[in-house]
């Protein structure tokens, strides 16, 4: 009997134990390289989202491009307290990154007018729109959207993802087509207003003719009127 409870109690403490050793946080040993780099990285960051500035969206934003590069499996290894300094600082440092993007691309001039100087500004602008989830991007228009995808285009090409390609190509393709639309109606407009032209020098030309005709019936009618008076 006594050898039977201590088997139990034998088993019971090597379940604890075994559920203890499960339950203990994942190890450095663990932890992959590139799960470690981003952790280094989130350490870095304020702890209190209430005091993210705009100072600190350079290293918040490289943050979070790191962890969206992990696997889903790399993601895991993550805790859930760096995880919440993470999201809480990439939320504060949001309306920053929205204030600057919204008054960048309004001054973005064509992507042929901007100069080589101005590549590493046009790529991090792009990697700050690449940021923003599908609704804010919406918030933008075509002709902001196309600058600055034809800017990345120009530039770094390798740079814009396969959707954004597709994207700027479909842009491109709209702004051409509505442009040979204007251009289209623009000519037809003008052979319009030149056929009208024609007919009024026409027609005027015909009055013009048969007043002329007239004067010359009346003037012969008035000398015909005087000679038979004679």
């Amino acid at each position: 009997m006594n050898k039977n409870i201590i088997r139990v109690i034998s088993a019971v403490f090597a379940l604890v134990l075994l559920i203890g050793v499960c339950a203990l946080p994942v190890s450095a040993a663990d932890v992959s390289p590139e799960t470690e780099k981003v952790i280094a990285l989130i350490k870095k960051l304020p702890t209190d989202a209430k005091t993210v500035t705009v100072e600190n969206k350079a290293e918040i934003v490289a943050a979070k491009l790191a962890y969206n590069e992990l696997t889903p499996d790399q993601k895991l290894e993550i805790s859930t307290d760096y995880l919440v300094i993470l999201n809480g600082d990439y939320s504060a440092v949001m309306p920053y990154i929205l204030a600057n993007l919204v008054n960048t691309m309004k001054a973005l001039p064509e992507a042929d007018e901007i100069k080589e100087s101005e590549k590493d500004n046009i790529i991090s602008l792009y990697i700050d729109y690449q940021l923003l989830d599908d609704t804010a991007k919406g918030a933008f228009s075509a002709n902001h959207k196309e600058k600055l995808l034809s800017a990345v285009s120009r530039f770094a090409p390798d740079e814009l993802t396969e959707e954004d390609a597709e994207t700027i190509k479909t842009l491109i393709e709209e702004r051409e087509q509505k442009e040979k639309e204007q251009k289209e109606k623009e000519a037809a407009a003008k052979a319009q207003k030149k056929k009208a032209i024609e007919n009024v020098l026409k027609y005027g030309l015909i009055i013009f003719m048969a007043l002329i005709i007239l004067c010359s019936l009346v003037a012969m009618i008035i000398l015909i009127i005087k000679l038979v008076k004679l």
